[in-house]
């Protein structure tokens, strides 16, 4: 029982940790749009991202920086937008989290947000299926909204960013309310401590 219980202990710390060494870290200065391009931080993966800029192509989106403070998870993403420029922008993250928060700088800018479930958006941009958190109009003040349906595993999110003229779009950053690293340690101790008491009680 003993082995079995420590067993389990290794594999809850794989669980938590070990699926890092398979996707990059998000760092500064990595370009989103760069074809296939998956990154995480703590627990959550990033992926699925695309853009739609208007005027003219897409371009690059680069990460300016990424973390985790507290029970945040965080990215910060360097559109690069100037005067008169719009851009749609979509990416998918998957990994347990309660809730979204959205801020940006720059001046004479607004962001639209919809957070969509698994099943995406259809061809207006709407959520085919739940519909988990909408910013309707974020002027770079930081929001916070959590899921009124509790955590999600899988969140899609689309974003409409508008920069007037005169103006532009420094950054933006989203963070995401995760489970708190110490929670995750202590299921995995419990396992592993009620391994080791029934096999005391059994003799």
């Amino acid at each position: 029982m003993k082995k079995l219980s420590l067993a389990v202990a290794i594999l809850m710390a794989f669980a938590m940790t070990g699926s890092a060494a398979l996707v990059n870290t998000c760092d500064a200065g990595d370009d989103v749009l760069g074809g296939g391009y998956s990154c995480q931080v703590a627990n959550l993966t990033f992926s699925n991202f695309s853009a739609v800029r208007f005027p003219g192509p897409a371009g690059s989106v680069y990460i300016g920086s990424s973390g985790v403070l507290g029970s945040e998870a965080y990215l910060t993403f360097q559109p690069g937008l100037s005067a008169g420029q719009d851009m749609w922008f979509y990416y998918t993250v998957t990994g347990t989290h309660y809730g979204i928060d959205l801020e940006h700088g720059g001046s004479n800018t607004s962001i639209l947000e919809r957070v969509c479930d698994g099943q995406g958006f259809n061809a207006a941009n709407n959520c085919v299926g739940t519909q988990l958190a909408l910013f309707p109009d974020n002027t770079g003040a930081k929001e916070i909204l959590s899921y009124a349906g509790g955590p999600v595993n899988v969140a899609m999110i689309y974003k409409d960013i508008l920069v007037g003229n005169p103006g532009h779009m420094s950054s933006f950053t989203q963070s995401f309310t995760i489970p708190e690293p110490v929670t995750l340690s202590l299921i995995g101790f419990g396992l592993f401590a009620l391994g080791l008491l029934r096999r005391r009680l059994k003799k």
